[in-house]
């Protein structure tokens, strides 16, 4: 039902507004969610007796290969195509090779903008490897709370590159294995290897469970497919339904089957917990969207205890304490989200705030920073020509503007527009 749902919304979507995406947020979260459930429609369809049940199963199977095409997500594709080869070919091990290569081809061959992005993504990433790090890893969180920092810094005197063109906000390094690597060191990748070897070597190669986890191998290695809820819950299930070879037999007491219920229940109440939490901030969201910023405060307040560990969640009530004026207290939320996030959009606030606080060149430093994070933005650039003019460096106003009018735009926009008109008008009277 789920498959034939969000393949009826996309292709509609498709027909109505040349945009695909299902019931999700971008057109390779639905990708990932229909690949994910193919191969249990599939084998079903396969195994079921000639009924109304059946055709049910195999138009669902069509349905879900007609949208993972239209969605042009190339990873998923490929995924697609070696489950349906791993199920009608017998050299199994042949099929997974010329499927990794078909990827490996695709990936650096059509689309090349993005291949590059990817490319540049996969260098920087690498350079937050080091001896320290390298067995254990940075711990949970590392990535999103270091890489920014690092494209800064492979960016800083490349303004004009192409790789600076392409940059953008970074919170996966597009490559589970790689991301897997930096957060929990060599030791994390090889207890990972040692369960998908006992899967491969003891899995039935024609099971739904065998043909996920396959699947989701190829698609972690270009995508970020544990951001969705629906692969984790799979991957959970796919790996309890394995049946391996018995190791040694372990007898669990009766004691210990009631620690392990009492855990469940406690893990569901604080999943309901969180889901309650969730709701009422978004809620708050909305209401600041409406302006509504001081009666949203209290309730903020209330959350921030237990939400306290979710940066974006600490960003997002920094921007509201910012927008309502206590500078301070939002400077305070900010740096404890800085524990669990650094990237373009907390340096632009962190800027913001300084620049309220009067202290310019903190805020100066921020933009600079925020600039070569994302050198393709004009923001940062626009708001440090308005600093400058506002502590009176002229000089300086001028080189900014005419970094401004000169610099390439990504995605032409008014606002840039704007920018770009602000800069000119600023040289034209300033001859």
């Amino acid at each position: 039902m789920a498959g034939i749902v969000q393949s009826i919304i996309a292709i509609v979507q498709l027909l109505r507004h040349d945009l695909i995406s299902g019931a999700s947020d971008n057109s390779t979260g639905l990708a990932i969610s229909l690949v994910s459930i193919f191969p249990f429609v599939y084998l079903h369809s396969r195994t079921m007796r000639v009924n109304w049940r059946k055709n049910v199963y195999v138009i669902s199977s069509g349905l879900i290969i007609l949208t993972v095409i239209l969605s042009g997500c190339r990873t998923c594709i490929i995924a697609l195509a070696v489950m349906i080869s791993f199920m009608v070919c017998s050299k199994k091990y042949i099929v997974l090779l010329i499927g990794v290569s078909a990827t490996l081809c695709l990936t650096v061959h059509y689309k090349k903008d993005s291949s590059k992005g990817r490319l540049f993504i996969y260098q920087t990433s690498l350079q937050m490897l080091n001896s320290r790090t390298l067995l254990f890893g940075k711990g949970h969180g590392g990535f999103k709370r270091e890489y920014m920092y690092f494209q800064a810094r492979s960016l800083k005197n490349r303004t004009q590159s192409s790789n600076a063109i392409l940059a953008d906000n970074v919170f996966h390094p597009l490559n589970e294995y790689l991301l897997l690597l930096i957060e929990h060191g060599i030791a994390g990748c090889i207890l990972a290897f040692i369960v998908c070897l006992l899967l491969f070597k003891h899995s039935d190669h024609n099971s739904p469970h065998f043909l996920f986890v396959l699947a989701l191998g190829i698609i972690a290695c270009f995508s970020y497919p544990f951001q969705y809820p629906l692969t984790s819950v799979l991957l959970a299930y796919s790996l309890a339904a394995a049946d391996c070879k018995r190791i040694y037999n372990l007898e669990i007491t009766r004691s210990v089957k009631r620690f392990i219920i009492l855990a469940t229940f406690w893990g569901i109440s604080y999943m309901l917990f969180d889901m309650r939490n969730n709701y009422l901030w978004k809620k708050q969201v909305a209401l600041c969207s409406l302006g509504k910023i001081e009666k949203t405060l209290p309730k903020y307040n209330e959350l921030y205890p237990n939400m306290n560990d979710d940066p974006y969640f600490l960003y997002n009530y920094s921007m509201v304490l910012f927008q309502y004026g206590n500078y301070q207290k939002s400077e305070t939320v900010l740096l404890y989200c800085n524990q669990y996030l650094n990237d373009y959009d907390t340096e632009l606030l962190h800027a913001d705030i300084s620049r309220s606080l009067k202290r310019f060149d903190k805020a100066e430093d921020y933009y600079i920073r925020a600039s070569q994070m994302c050198p393709n933005r004009f923001q940062p650039l626009y708001q440090l020509m308005s600093l400058y003019k506002e502590i009176g460096k002229m000089e300086q106003v001028r080189l900014i503007a005419e970094m401004i009018v000169t610099k390439k735009v990504k995605i032409p926009s008014k606002q840039i527009d704007k920018i770009i008109q602000e800069a000119n008008s600023f040289l034209g009277n300033h001859q």
